[in-house]
C-alpha cells in the first residue's frame, strides 16, 4: 500500500549530515533546572517535528515527564506519578533546542493534584522569554484509583469492542520516502490501516471523516507505549483534512485535552488502536475526537482537539531549514 499523493509531501527539509535520531525516552528527558524550584529543562528534538515546528503531542509528553519528575522529587509521599488529564493551549510556536518547563501546583490532594505548567523558550527575535504553551494537568495514581472500589456505571460503551478490527488483517502503511523528512514526528510510529485504504488514508467503509489505525513504536524509537506517550499518540496521525484531498497546507493544533482511563500493563502497551473522527470544519478551524484502545478493546484514553488549516509557509517561514 503506497499511501501518498502528488503535492502532499511538502518542502524538502533534510537533516544535517551526521544527525542522530532520538528514541522517545531520549527525546523526553527532563532535568531539574539549577537554582530554580519547580522548573525543569528539556532539549526539544528536530526529529519530533512537523515541518520545522516541534510536534504538539510530543511537547506534551515532555511536559508529562516533567510533572512526573516533579512528583518524584518534591512530593514522593503522594505517590501520584500518573497523568490523569490535561488541557493544553498552544500560545506560540516552539523551536528545536532548549526549553524550560515551569510547574505551579494549584492544589495538592490525596487522590488528585492539579498543576499549571508552562513550556518556555528564549525568542531570539525579541530576545525575551516566551511562553509557548500553557496547560492544566491533573495528576494521580491510576492503579490505586482502579482498586478504590469507586462507582462504575453501565453506560453506553465509548467504543464497541466487537467493532475493533483484527490487527492481523490490516496492512502496513507504506509511504513515499520523502514524507519522513517533512513530517518526522508522524513516522515515529508504525501504522497499520484497513485493507482497501485509499492513497490519502480515508476509511474504506466510513469515508474521509474517520481514521482508524493500529500503531506501535517504529524500530529504534521505543518498545512499548507509556502513559506519557499517550499525549503524543493522541495528537499523532495523518491530518484528516488530507482525506478530503486538502494537501499542501499546515494543520496545527490550537488546543487539545486528554483523559487517561487506564494504566498500562507492566512494561506498557505494545499495540494500540486509534479511532479519529473529524467534526465540523468552518472558516479554517475544525474539531476532532480521538479514542485510543488496547488489544483487549478497553479504552485507555480519550481526546478532544481544536485545529486549524493554514498556509504551509507559516510552518517554515523564517526558520532554519536544515538541522
Amino acid at each position: 500500500m503506497k499511501v501518498v499523493t502528488e503535492g502532499d509531501v511538502g518542502p524538502d527539509l533534510p537533516l544535517s549530515p551526521g544527525f542522530k535520531p532520538s528514541s522517545f525516552s531520549e527525546a523526553t528527558v527532563v532535568r531539574p533546572a539549577t537554582g530554580t524550584e519547580n522548573t525543569y529543562t528539556a532539549d526539544i528534538k528536530r526529529d519530533w517535528c512537523i515541518g520545522l515546528v516541534p510536534h504538539g503531542g510530543y511537547l506534551m509528553s515532555v511536559v508529562s515527564e516533567a510533572v512526573r519528575e516533579y512528583f518524584k522529587d518534591r512530593h514522593p509521599a503522594l505517590n501520584q506519578l500518573d497523568l490523569v488529564t490535561f488541557h493544553v493551549q498552544f500560545l506560540s510556536h516552539t523551536a528545536v533546542g532548549p526549553a524550560s518547563i515551569s510547574i505551579q501546583p494549584l492544589k495538592l490532594g490525596r487522590q488528585f493534584s492539579t498543576l499549571r505548567v508552562n513550556l518556555i523558550q528564549h525568542d531570539h527575535a525579541t530576545n525575551m522569554k516566551t511562553v509557548c504553551l500553557e496547560t492544566l494537568v491533573t495528576q494521580g495514581n491510576l492503579t490505586k484509583e482502579s482498586q478504590s472500589g469507586g462507582i462504575r456505571l453501565p453506560t453506553k460503551p465509548t467504543l464497541d469492542k466487537s467493532a475493533i478490527p483484527k490487527r492481523a488483517e490490516w496492512e502496513k502503511w507504506e509511504y513515499d520516502e520523502r514524507l519522513p523528512r517533512h513530517r518526522p514526528a508522524t513516522f515515529q510510529v508504525t501504522t497499520y490501516l484497513p485493507p482497501g485504504s485509499d492513497s490519502i488514508c480515508a476509511s474504506p467503509t466510513m469515508g474521509p471523516s474517520v481514521r482508524e489505525q493500529w500503531v506501535c513504536w517504529a524500530s529504534g524509537v521505543g518498545e512499548r507505549f507509556s502513559i506519557s506517550s499517550l499525549a503524543f499518540l493522541a495528537d499523532n496521525f495523518r491530518p484528516l483534512p488530507e482525506a478530503f484531498g486538502l494537501t499542501g497546507c499546515w494543520k496545527p493544533t490550537m488546543s487539545y485535552g486528554v483523559e487517561v482511563k487506564r494504566a498500562p500493563p507492566e512494561g506498557g502497551w505494545e499495540w494500540l488502536f486509534m479511532r479519529v473522527d473529524i467534526g465540523e470544519s468552518i472558516g479554517g478551524r475544525f474539531d476532532m475526537d480521538v479514542i485510543i484502545a488496547d488489544e483487549e478493546g478497553e479504552v485507555v484514553a480519550v481526546s478532544r482537539h481544536t485545529a486549524l488549516i493554514i498556509s504551509a509557509e507559516k510552518n517554515t517561514k523564517g526558520r532554519i531549514t536544515k538541522i
